[in-house]
């Protein structure tokens, strides 16, 4: 690659921040007053919708064939998720991130009975623990906090308030990455897409 467009590509690149775009953040403040199946339905939703926009980006396709029905190649949030992160399109944080999400949809979206993310058995405890614990390492975690007028120093957030904070820097990290696929069509020479705990992409 000539010096020259590497470095024009590696200047558009470090354009590019993790910020919060402010529909997700209206979009957390929304979900943050649902009960708890829907907080977590409504999330993995919006997750899941960006999603597919990268991957409809980075395939240059947005065949029916490909992403929709349950005999399609895309046609399930694991598949695009798997698909992502082995094709770099998202950096592998953010697919571990989504399976979290992922997890805990499937735990709300599957129990009949009243469903509250306090009432999750083990398994899904820990998997909803492990996502939390891993989106805190972005620093959109604390100001989203600050956003959402929760007051951590006085009263610890409810396992709700974390879980939305989750999916809102999730869903931030992915806008991110939308935006890396839309200046330059894909990652050049090691230049990865946005993780969570990333400020700027490096080279």
């Amino acid at each position: 690659m000539p010096k020259k467009l590497k470095l024009e590509l590696k200047f558009q690149i470090d354009k590019i921040k993790v910020t919060l775009p402010p529909h997700v953040l209206e979009w957390a403040k929304r979900i943050s007053d649902s009960n708890d199946r829907s907080a977590v339905i409504l999330a993995a939703a919006a997750a899941e919708d960006d999603l597919r926009t990268i991957l409809a980006i980075a395939l240059a396709t947005n065949s029916k064939e490909i992403f929709e029905g349950p005999s399609a190649a895309l046609g399930t949030f694991s598949s695009r998720i798997t698909i992502g992160k082995h094709m770099g399109i998202i950096h592998p944080d953010v697919a571990a991130a989504l399976n979290g999400v992922r997890k805990v949809r499937n735990a709300a979206a599957h129990r009949p009975e009243k469903f509250t993310l306090a009432g999750l058995d083990q398994k899904e405890m820990k998997n909803l623990k492990r996502f939390c614990r891993h989106c805190k390492t972005s620093p959109l975690f604390d100001s989203l906090i600050v956003s959402l007028n929760i007051n951590s120093a006085k009263a610890k957030p409810s396992l709700r308030t974390d879980f939305v904070i989750g999916a809102a820097v999730t869903r931030a990290v992915l806008h991110s990455s939308l935006a890396l696929w839309e200046t330059i069509g894909k990652p050049v020479n090691k230049m990865l897409p946005p993780s969570l705990g990333y400020k700027e992409v490096n080279s």
